[in-house]
Formats: structure tokens, C-alpha cells, sequence
């Protein structure tokens, strides 16, 4: 079984950011590593701007295995500074210029009048290099499965699973 170790929210500023990835790997023997990127980032007390492409090949610089953003549209963190598709397309070739992936998070819950929006969105991530999906909703991972079934799909933590026992 591989273990993933997950950065949320990487910061570039942390004293010894260089080594989060690293000690994962090392110390906490993780197989790879994912390192979450929601927006541009500000230092708090400094004028530094640092943005989410920058913070990104950070972190693929420090070995980084794959980078997971949302989008514009049906991520759970609306109100983030997240990606629109041309920075999607943008992310995924950073990634993919260091042998790393891109994840993208759909982890809202769709509603049918939203789905010739969703599947449009969709199709163009895949289009613009996205490796995989981490959702929440199952009909989202059904639709996934019909626009392109050999894509990998992730369960968010957003995702509820319940059972009758």
C-alpha cells in the first residue's frame, strides 16, 4: 500500500519550507507527495506576494509529486483566489515540466441545472492536462467516469459516505 504525505496549504515563507517535502519523504517514508495550492499568498506584515504559480514550482522545485487546486467553478473553496482555466492549463504544464501531476478539486454538490456548465468545465481540464479529480459528489464521479473513464477520481474529505449499519 503507498502512503501519501499532504501539505495543505504550502507556504513559502515557513522557516525550513525547503524541507516539508523532503522530511516527508525521508522521515515519514511517504511514497509521494501532494502539496495544495488555494491562491496567491501574502506574508502577513510584508508587502511579499508570492503567486500560486510561483508557490507552486516551489514546491515541485523541493519534490513536490503532484500540486492539487481548485477551480473557478464547483470547488469548495469559493471565495480562494483559485485557478481559471488558463491557469489550469498553466498549472499543468509546470507540473508536467517537473514529472509532477496536477489534481484538480470538483468537491461542491451539483445540482442538474449546473451540469452543462459542469460537464463543459470538465472537459476543457482534461483538455488542459488536469491528472485527476478529487470530488465529492457521486453523480460528479459518475459524469467523470462517462467524459473520460480512465481518469483518476479521488474521494474529497468533503465526501459523506453513509451506510445503513
Amino acid at each position: 500500500m503507498k502512503t501519501a504525505g499532504i501539505i495543505a496549504e504550502y507556504n513559502p515563507f515557513h522557516k525550513g519550507h525547503e524541507y516539508q517535502i523532503r522530511y516527508a519523504k525521508e522521515k515519514l517514508k511517504a511514497d509521494y507527495v501532494i502539496v495544495a495550492m488555494s491562491g496567491d499568498y501574502v506574508q502577513r506584515g510584508t508587502p511579499a506576494l508570492i503567486s500560486k504559480h510561483a508557490r507552486a514550482e516551489m514546491a515541485l522545485r523541493c519534490g513536490a509529486d503532484a500540486v492539487y487546486v481548485g477551480g473557478k467553478q464547483f470547488s469548495a473553496r469559493q471565495n480562494a483566489a483559485n485557478f481559471d482555466l488558463p491557469q489550469l492549463q498553466r498549472a499543468a504544464e509546470l507540473c508536467h515540466l517537473y514529472g509532477a501531476k496536477l489534481y484538480l478539486t470538483v468537491n461542491t454538490l451539483v445540482f442538474a441545472p449546473e451540469f452543462p456548465a459542469l460537464v463543459q468545465f470538465l472537459e476543457a481540464a482534461i483538455r488542459l492536462g488536469v491528472d485527476a479529480f478529487l470530488v465529492q459528489d457521486f453523480g460528479l464521479l459518475e459524469l467523470i467516469r462517462q467524459i473520460s473513464p480512465d481518469v483518476p477520481i479521488h474521494a474529497s474529505t468533503q465526501m459523506t459516505i453513509h451506510t445503513l449499519d
